[in-house]
């Protein structure tokens, strides 16, 4: 019996379709949490942000102090994104590339999920404008990655769980439910 890499064989039997659901459930969660911790994250480094810059529109002379920061902050971000190409932009494109087969020699989900996380963070405590919902939408595909590579059956399972990630980090992004 040969099996085909496809949706109906993925799911021929009530039992196969039920572990599918509890898995996609698992990267759910996890990517939803994951999103919603790092929308937390960005929150506080924009207030960061805002109240060191109150700080310093009273206290000029903390702005020469403040550029060689920032400078470190920058080169910082610049080498996780030499180290890691896969974090820059909004990381929807990568996620589609992925899911179409492209990007096999890249770095780890882990890799790619501590750098986007820590570079996100970085970045708006330094007053960069990011959007949240690209990069929550890579995290969570990151989970899916993690969770498939770990429990999926087959490469199609895999891409499933990914896109399953995606669009639950899409949702937390937007706080919808």
């Amino acid at each position: 019996m040969k099996l085909e890499n496809n949706y109906h064989s993925l799911t021929n039997s009530v039992f196969d379709n039920v572990i599918l659901i509890l898995k996609s459930m698992l990267v759910g969660v996890c990517a939803g949490g994951i999103a919603v911790l790092y929308r937390l994250v960005l929150g506080k480094g924009e207030s960061f942000a805002f109240s060191l810059y109150d700080f310093v529109s009273g206290n000029l002379l903390w702005i020469l102090l403040l550029i060689p920061v920032f400078g470190i902050v920058a080169y910082l971000i610049g080498k996780m994104v030499d180290y890691n190409p896969m974090i820059s932009g909004s990381g929807i494109p990568q996620i589609e590339g992925i899911l179409k087969g492209y990007f096999l020699k890249r770095k780890s989900w882990f890799s790619t999920l501590v750098c986007k996380f820590a570079g996100g963070a970085m970045g708006i405590a330094g007053g960069l404008s990011l959007g949240r919902e690209g990069p929550s939408i890579q995290l969570g595909a990151n989970v899916g990655e993690a969770i498939g590579n770990r429990l999926g059956n087959g490469r199609l399972e895999k891409k499933i769980l990914i896109a399953g990630g995606a669009s639950a980090g899409l949702a937390a992004a937007f706080n919808a439910p």
